[in-house]
């Protein structure tokens, strides 16, 4: 998650925490916030639907207001991906190793395409200076250029992975959640794409000395 993430997550959590009936003062809610940094906010929040969803297990409910932890948060994860995998295999008969090339991925490359048409009109590119100057031909990226589209195409596969599994889940994603999440994808990818083009600035600058 990201830094601007954190008033939606303690709002999640302490929504969480009433569902526990446990107690959530400032400190917890800064060691979730740590510990959970991994996680998407999107995965974030179906997790915590997920363990509402067990409290009406006795059992689990005896589990959880007993002690809670990060750990049981990213428990719930992977018991949710499970389900979800179980689920999609049943409905597809194929395995979640034969999901790539689906209808997501389809989407999710139509989405980037879109994405990058639109960060071009704004002036802002993924390639390297010769590349955008045409110097260098477009079908050979450098490195740069590879490190810059990197964390455009990670997130571009997690929004695939995500709305595969909502898909599972709902039976049906609506087009304004598709669009906001791989918006929110997007915006987390630039946060990296920011970093490499600061590494690369860094390293021409210490060239040039």
């Amino acid at each position: 998650m990201l830094s601007t993430d954190r008033e939606e997550f303690v709002k999640r959590l302490r929504v969480l925490f009433a569902g526990l009936d446990k107690p959530l003062g400032e400190a917890k809610e800064t060691a979730f916030w740590i510990a959970l940094a991994q996680m998407s906010l999107i995965e974030f929040g179906r997790c915590c639907d997920f363990v509402l969803e067990e409290l009406q297990d006795g059992d689990k409910r005896r589990e959880y207001t007993t002690r809670f932890t990060p750990g049981d948060v990213w428990t719930a994860r992977r018991r949710l991906r499970a389900k979800v995998s179980a689920a999609v295999q049943e409905q597809t008969g194929a395995p979640p190793a034969q999901w790539a090339g689906d209808a997501w991925d389809i989407r999710a490359n139509l989405a980037l395409r879109g994405y990058f048409d639109d960060q071009t009109r704004r002036g802002i590119h993924y390639c390297d200076s010769e590349t955008l100057e045409g110097i260098r031909p477009a079908h050979t990226p450098s490195d740069e250029t590879r490190a810059l589209i990197a964390p455009l195409l990670a997130y571009k596969r997690a929004w695939a992975q995500d709305m595969r599994e909502l898909h599972a889940e709902q039976g049906f994603v609506s087009a304004d959640v598709q669009r906001r999440t791989f918006l929110e994808c997007m915006r987390r990818a630039d946060v990296e794409v920011d970093l490499v083009r600061q590494e690369y600035d860094h390293r021409g600058h210490r060239s040039a000395a």
